[in-house]
């Protein structure tokens, strides 16, 4: 009987502090949000270097000389850092790596206000990136969420996956790679044209560079080119179960029902264009 009873004991305590933990864990799981404020003092236009972990990413032009922060978070959730080097900011929203702060619920959201000209370097998680200039070129990186860019003076690479991706009056290359998502470029000139995505539509609206090497790619979504002045280039397009068009004539074609090869003009560039289950159209 004193036996039984012990164990009896021994299970009731196990059992209570079982609940005891489960209750602290699902205290745990809402975080809090609390303001994230932040004012950096630099010197003309800089290159700013964003890491965040699981949260959005706002970049707008804002006065001259300053860099300011704002957002929200959980602090017991994420730490942030800023770091200023002579022409370079470099801000960090990284999650801590806990038990509880695994359980946690909860979104961060950083927006920043950069001098004009700003280069950037972003790599966010699961949060989407949006910058809108007058900015520098750089890289904008995401997952699982959207990237949005306009008036950008240089070069861009912008990358993520299951999201798509949408850039407005950029100038300079542009590199562009998604997955399960649609990508959108609208008044874009000077420099290469790369752009590769799944299971989404590619429409892309301005010009293609003489001397340079460009590919538009996607399965299972159109693609639609609306070229802004003359058309110089070596056009290879193919498609499956659909047609390619072409407002441009094509010298020496070498046309089926599904793909369409020759010379525009001079011939002074490359345009290949690969999809599938998708129209090719030239505007």
């Amino acid at each position: 009987m004193a036996r039984a009873a012990g164990r009896w004991r021994s299970l009731r305590t196990a059992g209570l502090l079982t609940l005891a933990l489960g209750a602290l864990l699902l205290s745990g799981c809402e975080g809090k949000a609390s303001p994230l404020e932040d004012r950096l003092a630099v010197q003309g236009a800089v290159l700013l270097s964003v890491l965040v972990d699981d949260g959005e990413v706002v970049i707008e032009v804002g006065e001259p000389g300053a860099v300011v922060v704002s957002g929200s978070m959980d602090p017991d959730r994420y730490r942030y850092a800023a770091y200023v080097d002579e022409s370079r900011v470099r801000l960090e929203l990284r999650r801590t790596r806990s038990l509880l702060t695994l359980l946690r619920s909860g979104h961060a959201q950083l927006r920043v206000t950069v001098p004009p000209g700003t280069r950037l370097d972003v790599a966010a998680s699961n949060g989407a990136v949006t910058a809108t200039g007058p900015l520098g070129g750089g890289r904008l990186a995401t997952s699982n969420a959207a990237i949005e860019a306009s008036v950008i003076d240089g070069d861009l690479v912008a990358t993520t996956s299951n999201g798509g991706v949408r850039v407005a009056a950029q100038h300079g290359a542009i590199t562009i790679s998604s997955s399960n998502g649609p990508v959108t470029v609208s008044h874009h000139d000077g420099g290469a044209v790369n752009i590769a995505t799944s299971n989404g539509a590619v429409e892309f609206a301005g010009t293609i560079q003489l001397g340079t090497e460009n590919s538009l790619r996607t399965s299972n979504g159109a693609l639609v080119l609306t070229l802004a002045g003359d058309l110089s280039a070596m056009l290879d397009a193919a498609t499956s179960n659909a047609p390619v068009a072409s407002r441009y004539a094509v010298i020496d074609p070498q046309r089926g029902a599904s793909h369409l090869k020759g010379r525009i003009a001079g011939g002074a560039a490359t345009l290949k264009l690969r999809t599938s289950n998708g129209a090719i159209e030239l505007r």
